[in-house]
């Protein structure tokens, strides 16, 4: 008896699915395919503040200690806001060192210096999709010749950083440069901005404070070519200190 109520109970629920219709195991999994796609094509708002900071060995080139290997470390901040179709993003170097076993610059004096603003081409931003930002150039101490400009205005040559040599020996080297950013970005979600990045520094030394710096040619070239980051966006505009302690 029992296995003939087990059976009217089959045959019923198969009418009963065959006259309504029952999601099936299959079925569950294409809705969430399907929700998955959905947020994927939906619009993504990028307004806010990006932060990013990325560390990656590098080579450095530079006057009394020859080339080295060092390591290279850039935080960079985007606000951004929608100017009618397009994005307007201000960009701002928050962090910038270099750091090997013979030198090591922090170029705080500089941070300043190294900002822009522009336009992103309109496009609709979404899961999974390409960000077109472009390729980054700020230019600092010197003109787009090479020659020396007297940015910080301390009538020396170019820019004034502070350089601690060989560990010990405190340094102020009147430096100018061009530093190069390259992001390849996709959005992986809408806070979320990930891809490869590569960064440079092409310029030279003017002079210094001291004769154990003379002038001469100063490179930073990223060796590691792998080096990936992750972008992350927040509500509202962050300066470069608060978007530091939240990276």
């Amino acid at each position: 008896m029992g296995r003939l109520n087990k059976l009217y109970g089959v045959v019923a629920t198969s009418a009963m699915c065959a006259l309504l219709g029952c999601a099936s195991a299959d079925d569950a999994e294409s809705s969430e395919d399907d929700a998955v796609l959905a947020q994927q094509a939906a619009p993504v708002d990028l307004t806010g503040t990006w932060g990013v900071a990325m560390t990656a060995s590098s080579e450095m080139t530079a006057p009394l200690v020859g080339k080295s290997p060092s390591t290279a470390a850039l935080a960079m901040r985007f606000a951004v806001r929608k100017d009618g179709e397009q994005y307007r993003a201000d960009v701002q170097i928050c962090k910038l060192s270099t750091d090997s076993s013979t030198v090591k610059v922090d170029y705080v004096n500089v941070l300043p210096h190294l900002k822009t603003s522009l336009l992103v081409p309109a496009f609709e931003p979404t899961v999974g999709g390409t960000v077109p930002f472009p390729n980054f150039v700020f230019r600092v101490g010197q003109d787009q010749a090479g020659a020396a400009l007297d940015a910080d205005g301390d009538g020396r040559p170019a820019i004034t950083v502070p350089v601690v040599a060989l560990g010990l020996i405190s340094i102020n080297a009147y430096t100018g440069f061009e530093l190069k950013v390259n992001l390849d970005a996709v959005l992986k979600d809408a806070s979320t901005i990930q891809g490869k990045y590569s960064f440079g520094a092409v310029g030279k030394v003017f002079g210094s404070s001291s004769p154990l710096l003379p002038p001469g040619e100063l490179l930073v070239t990223q060796t590691d070519t792998t080096a990936t980051y992750s972008a992350k966006r927040f509500d509202g505009e962050l300066s470069c200190a608060q978007l530091l302690q939240r990276l």
